[in-house]
This record gives C-alpha cells, structure tokens and sequence, in this order.
C-alpha cells in the first residue's frame, strides 16, 4: 500500500501550481480524499462521491474522538477531512495527497497514516513578500498576517518535521525535485507521462529495426518470401540438372506461394491499419479522461483552498475579539461572508 503525502507552506509560494501540474501529468496516480459535511446533498450529488454527508451528532462526536485531521464550521454546516476517507484513498491503490497547514501536519504525525512530509518555501521572506505584493490583490494589514504566519510555517519546518523541505525559486526545478519524490514514493522510478503516448516514427529508424518493426507487423510476409525464394531455388537447380517435372512442380509452388503472400499483404496492411485507427481512438478517449480528471483535480484543489481560507479567518476573527479589535473583526466578518458566498457558488 502507498503511503499518503502532505503538503504544506505557506500561502504565495507556488504549492496550487506544483499540484495542477503533477496532476495534469499523472492524473490516475493520485486521489483525494472525500471531505465530510454537514450539510444536505444537492440533487446529483452521491454520498460518498462529492461528500460524505453526515448529520450534526456524528460530526460533532468524530470531533471529540479525534477522527479528523482538520476541520471548520461555515455557512452553519461543518466540513471535515477524515482519517478514514484518507484510508479509502490508500486502498485504492493511488497516492493520497493532503494539502494541509501546520495544525494538520501535527494531527497527521499523531495518527497511524505513515506519511510522507513535504513542504514548499519560498526563497525567502522577502521573496514571498514580493509575490503577495505581485498579486495585486492583498492589502498591506494580509501581507502582514501572510507574512507573519508563513514565518512561523518555516520555524516549524525547520525542526526536522518534513521529510523534504522544496525551496521554490525556480518551478519547473522544484516540480522536478516534487517528482522524484513521488516516484521514490509509489516505486517507479521514471514514471512516464500519461501523454507521452506517441506514434512511433519508423522512417527515423536505422535499417535492421526498420526491417525488425515490419516483420513483427506482419509476419506472414516475410515468411511467404523466403518460401517464395526457395521454391524458385529449387525449381533453379531440377532445371540445371533436366528434372523439367520437378522443376514445374516448384515453379508451381512459387506462383501459389508467392499469391499467398502477396494476400498476407494485403490483409497484414487491412488488419494493422484498422488496429492503428482503434489504438488512436482509445488513446483519444484516454486523453479527453485525463483533461476531465484534470479539470475535477483542479476545481477539487481550489475548493479545498478556499475552505483553508475560510477556516484561517475565523481563527484570526476569533483572536481578534478577544483583543477588542472593533475594525478588524468588522473587515473579517465582511471577507468572511464573501468568502462564504464563493464556496457556496462553487459548491
């Protein structure tokens, strides 16, 4: 069985587009575990599918037993990431990835998953203050708070926690570097690409695989013209010799074989060229599933970090009103209900 992988860092340093790209690559390789929730089922959707829906006893009681690796409350309804959801995952033969904060890494140690660790920094401090001021989208008082929390994530990374720390300066070098750990991690080394699945060009091939390539596609072929040849060998030789009967018989024998093989021609070229059209009819089919797995994956990851937002506010809302910060817990009510509304349109 594999063992699930965590993902953490802070917010702004690349983790969203590492994952889309892994996924895009190896989209049956990898799950998601199935959140649970509170709230009613809309019409489509299937237990155990979009959500496990569970009433608000049970939530509450799996809470008190430590079932969950994280969870929140929003809209009225509770959503969780269970520790049993991330074992269905793990039994289904594919890689579980959790991207989750600090909290939930320690809830992870603390549980028998056997995970793997892997966090992604930024360069540094200031680098990660540059991207969030690149956005355009935070306001001084988040980049702060974004700042001083990722802070506290590398200090708490940097106490061994993780089995590898990704220091993303470069993407394309630390999506390389995420790769060889998964490899390492479900045991095939060299994993190849869902869409490196290409028609072999055979005119690019040396001569002997050239005639090594034909020969394996229609075997029948070469076998007819050395019966062919040797029939016209032997009808050669009775001639020499003045055998004229059996010199007729292989000529005869030549016309027939060589007939033969001249209908392994056509029908090798019938049957290979019709197993070709259906091979790249499958491997169509194949595609259009992996960009659908794809387009789910993603939506799954920005839903996911949508809900970490959400629970992150609270927690800072919470602070806030014991500090009596009139103003701040005004502006994080208001980003809260924003907030809200989104999760409930993509939902």
């Amino acid at each position: 069985m594999s063992r699930p992988i965590v993902f953490s860092g802070p917010s702004g340093t690349g983790k969203s587009t590492l994952l889309k790209k892994l996924f895009a690559e190896f989209p049956d390789k990898f799950g998601f575990s199935v959140s649970s929730t509170t709230r009613a089922p809309r019409p489509g959707e299937v237990n155990g599918r979009e959500y496990n829906f569970v009433q608000v006893e049970q939530f509450q009681k799996m809470i008190q037993d430590g079932k969950f690796i994280e969870w929140a409350q929003f809209s009225g309804n509770y959503y969780g990431t269970a520790v049993d959801s991330v074992k269905k995952v793990i039994e289904s033969d594919k890689v579980c990835l959790l991207d989750i904060d600090m909290q939930g890494v320690k809830a992870v140690k603390s549980s028998d998953l056997n995970a793997r660790f892997l966090f992604i920094a930024p360069p540094s401090l200031k680098d990660l203050e540059n991207r969030l001021r690149g956005r355009g989208t935070e306001t001084e008082e988040s980049i702060t708070k974004r700042l001083a929390a990722a802070k506290g994530e590398m200090d708490f990374a940097s106490t061994g926690i993780h089995d590898k720390i990704i220091v993303n300066d470069d993407l394309n070098k630390a999506y390389e570097e995420m790769k060889q750990l998964y490899n390492q991690q479900i045991n095939m080394p060299g994993l190849p690409s869902s869409f490196d699945s290409k028609e072999q060009n055979v005119n690019e091939l040396p001569f002997l695989e050239k005639v090594k390539f034909h020969c394996k596609q229609q075997p029948m072929v070469p076998l007819g013209t050395l019966l062919t040849t040797g029939a016209v060998i032997l009808a050669a030789q009775n001639v020499r010799t003045g055998n004229k009967k059996k010199a007729q018989v292989w000529f005869r024998w030549r016309v027939g074989l060589q007939a033969a093989t001249l209908v392994a021609l056509v029908a090798g070229s019938f049957i290979y060229g019709t197993s070709l059209k259906e091979r790249k009819s499958d491997e169509d089919k194949m595609r259009e599933k992996a960009k659908m797995r794809e387009l789910l994956w993603i939506q799954e990851l920005e839903r996911r970090d949508q809900e970490t937002q959400y629970r992150k506010k609270r927690a800072e809302l919470a602070r806030q009103k014991m500090q009596d910060n009139e103003a701040a817990v005004s502006k994080l009510q208001k980003e809260l209900k924003d907030l809200e509304l989104r999760i409930k349109n993509d939902n």
